[in-house]
């Protein structure tokens, strides 16, 4: 299903705060990744040695990085994030954060649960991404 057709995504683009954005888009993110991830590595792995493998994979990872930078204005369009960051790299810090190996390094390499990486990624893109300001004002 296309990204836009998502539910979680509709709970994005209707959040108001960046901290609501976040929050929803995890959510989504966590319910995927139990499911998908291990599916995206052998993927990954398969492409070594197979082009349509390879040409899939590549479609995936250039949908992900076009998904994550329509996800970093969106978090832009609440005027909470650090001015100094463009949305390039908000988008890259995300679409890194949120590929299958780095779920599966602490899931998978570190026993973590899918619950304490889904707070863990809520927790770190807040502190990264909101200005000190916006950050506060939550807690």
């Amino acid at each position: 299903m296309p990204a836009l057709q998502r539910d979680y995504v509709a709970r994005v683009q209707t959040a108001t705060t960046a901290r609501d954005k976040i929050q929803a888009y995890v959510d989504g993110l966590v319910a995927l990744q139990v499911r998908l991830a291990p599916v995206y590595l052998a993927l990954r792995d398969a492409a070594g040695a197979d082009a349509d493998s390879a040409a899939l994979w590549q479609e995936i990872s250039d949908r992900r990085a076009a998904n994550m930078r329509l996800f970093a204005a969106d978090l832009r369009g609440t005027g909470e994030l650090r001015p100094e960051l463009t949305d390039d790299a908000v988008a890259d810090i995300i679409w890194s954060m949120n590929g299958p190996e780095y779920w599966t390094l602490l899931v998978h390499g570190r026993g973590w649960s899918a619950a304490a990486v889904g707070e863990h990624l809520v927790d770190a893109w807040q502190r990264m991404f909101l200005t000190a300001t916006h950050l506060e004002e939550d807690r």
